[in-house]
Parts: structure tokens; sequence; C-alpha cells
């Protein structure tokens, strides 16, 4: 059973058809110039993107200088640090500072606070002192110098003068140095 189409209805098909063609089509146009709409703007996101990766690229000789200037200033440092042996016979290092000034080391006792840098495979350790000494101011303050100023590192962090009988004084030093520990 065929069902035979007026020429009106046939055009009415065709009509209805062709509307359904061309909004599928739009659809299609318009889906595709959002999609390329997209596009451009990541193309643009990467676009920014590559010209601060040139740009760092181009700031690696600075980087590169700048850490080699930093680490053979570090290793200019590490040269006033003593080492290991040395931070184990700082008592006789502190006995002849004391003969020197003419000062008397009564006690001195390490304290535990050894205390690591961050990160890399080289570390500063930091070892601190206490010492206990009695002399006359001149003589105090002519021991503190030649400690600040001994052939290695050396900081004087605090210090308490307390009067004794004459022109004597006790002193209470705290002090500290670093070693470097390579690895």
């Amino acid at each position: 059973m065929a069902i035979e189409l007026t020429e009106q209805q046939k055009l009415l098909a065709a009509a209805g058809v062709g509307i359904v063609v061309v909004g599928v089509l739009l659809y299609m146009i318009y889906d595709s110039q959002s999609q390329i709409q997209k596009a451009r703007t990541e193309i643009i996101t990467y676009r920014k993107k590559i010209v601060k990766a040139q740009q760092r690229i181009k700031e690696i000789p600075a980087l590169r200088e700048k850490r080699y200037a930093l680490t053979n200033a570090v290793e200019e440092y590490v040269k006033i640090l003593p080492d290991g042996r040395e931070v184990e016979a700082l008592l006789d290092t502190l006995s002849d500072l004391r003969k020197e000034a003419e000062v008397e080391l009564i006690s001195f006792r390490i304290t535990r606070e050894a205390r690591r840098g961050k990160g890399g495979s080289r570390k500063f350790e930091k070892h601190t002192r206490q010492a206990k000494l009695v002399g006359e101011f001149f003589n105090i303050a002519k021991f503190i110098n030649l400690l600040e100023r001994y052939k290695r590192f050396m900081s004087v962090e605090s210090f308490s003068l307390k009067p004794k009988e004459g022109k004597m004084l006790d002193v209470d030093l705290k002090f500290s140095t670093y070693t470097y520990q390579r690895k």
C-alpha cells in the first residue's frame, strides 16, 4: 500500500526536511565556532606559557653564574670553619688563649645544641660551648677578643660579668662555632 502525496504535501515534506537539515547545519556551525574559540583561548594560554618558559630559559646562564659565585663563597667561608678534630681540641685552644690573656679557666662545658642546615648534601653543624672564667676586666676583654679573632670562626653569643674581690670578675661565657659536613 503506497501513500500518494499531493504536490503540496510533497513540497511541505521537502521544506520540513530542508529546515531540519539547515537547523542541523547551523548547530554544527555554531558548535564548530565555539570549539574554534575554545581552541584559540588555549592557544593564547599556551603562547603565554611558552613566552614565560623562554624568559626563564634566558635566565639560566645568569642563574648558573650566581650559583657558581655562591658555591665559591660557601667554599671560602668553609675555610675558616674548624673541622671535627679542631672542635674536639677546643679545650686546648681555650687553654692557650687563656694563658695569653692571663685569665683563669674555671670550667668548660659542651652544650648539646647541634643544628644542621636544611637541604642539600652539605650541612653546617653548630657546636655551642660554655666556659667560666676569672680575671681582671681588661684580661677578660683580651680573652674574648682573642677568641673572636681566632683563625677559625668563633662567635661569642653571650657573656655575663659578676664582680669578685678586688679587680677580679667572674665571667660566664657562651660561644659557638660551626663545622661543615661534606657528604
